[in-house]
């Protein structure tokens, strides 16, 4: 019998939280995920991209934001980041907060939060690459 998560890896779910779910199918589907797989290349990069510019000026990171493999690694940096944080943050509240509808209010303020970082991040990421 296959899952939700098997058949679609990189499906959100945005079904009711896991009141009905083992830890171990939750654990599966964050690794299913691979959101974490994801950000370690991604953020290996863009440290050494930062450490190579230090001292740099606005121009000068500027003309590094419109490459197009920069500014595409960028936005996967900035979406795998704000997913990643979605799921551990919903994790973490799904341990600890034992109300049931603030466990389902706090679950959706956080994906709301994390889906509106992510926009405001390409958003800010796409006025500094795409010149007017």
């Amino acid at each position: 019998v296959h899952t939700e998560t098997e058949r679609d890896p990189l499906v959100i779910e945005l079904r009711m939280p896991r009141t009905a779910r083992s830890n171990e199918e939750s654990l599966t589907a964050v690794k299913v995920r691979g959101s974490d797989g994801a950000l370690v290349p991604l953020s290996l990069w863009f440290v050494a991209g930062l450490v190579s510019r230090t001292g740099a000026n606005y121009d000068s990171a500027a003309a590094w934001l419109r490459e197009p493999l920069t500014a595409i690694l960028l936005a996967l940096t900035l979406i795998a980041t704000f997913y990643h944080a979605a799921l551990g943050l919903g994790e973490v509240i799904e341990d600890y907060v034992h109300a049931p509808m603030a466990r389902i209010i706090s679950i959706w303020l956080v994906r709301f939060a994390c889906v509106g970082f992510a926009v405001a991040g390409l958003s800010a990421l796409i006025s500094v690459a795409v010149p007017a």
